[in-house]
């Protein structure tokens, strides 16, 4: 049986839809509240489900797509289409808060950020499967930045909120 997971931590809302390999993780006052999955019987209830969905279309530029793709094939190309829709989260929910820039563009080409996503790139389905959920409305929540589970420096800056395969997820303190 599939299912959702929910923390909450710091009164920040992480919503976290069918990964196989989550955990959390962060500072020794870093309490995450647990409970049981919700349980979801078939593909068309997990799609339906509206927990992690804002249920508002996203509309981007061809530009901005490219941009989303590449950011997310540099950054999480082995992450499958999970790593990616997290990787396209975090970028589109610094567009929607403070101190970030509010255009696609201008929060993927800051300084120190991002790998660089300069040259030609080709695309998984994965990754054309992660656009399109971030393009339905299909945005995880909160998370604004990420870095290999090993390393320690976000940790200064960010809430740990949880661990996706070798990258650690971080929410606004």
């Amino acid at each position: 049986m599939r299912g959702i997971s929910i923390t909450l931590t710091a009164a920040v809302f992480i919503t976290v839809t069918m990964l196989d390999s989550l955990t959390v993780e962060g500072e020794s006052d870093f309490k995450p509240i647990e409970f049981e999955p919700i349980p979801i019987s078939t593909e068309k209830e997990a799609e339906e489900c509206p927990i992690n969905r804002t249920d508002d279309a996203q509309t981007f530029t061809e530009e901005e797509k490219d941009l989303l793709r590449r950011v997310a094939t540099a950054e999480a190309g082995n992450q499958g289409e999970d790593g990616m829709w997290m990787v396209m989260s975090v970028v589109l929910n610094r567009v929607s808060m403070d101190p970030w820039p509010d255009s696609v563009k201008e929060v993927i080409e800051q300084p120190y950020q991002f790998v660089s996503i300069d040259g030609q790139c080709e695309y998984s389905e994965e990754c054309g499967r992660a656009l399109e959920r971030v393009c339905s409305g299909d945005i995880a929540p909160q998370i604004v930045a990420f870095e290999r589970k090993d390393g320690d420096v976000l940790v200064k800056y960010f809430y740990p909120a949880f661990t996706y395969k070798d990258h650690r997820f971080y929410t606004k303190k």
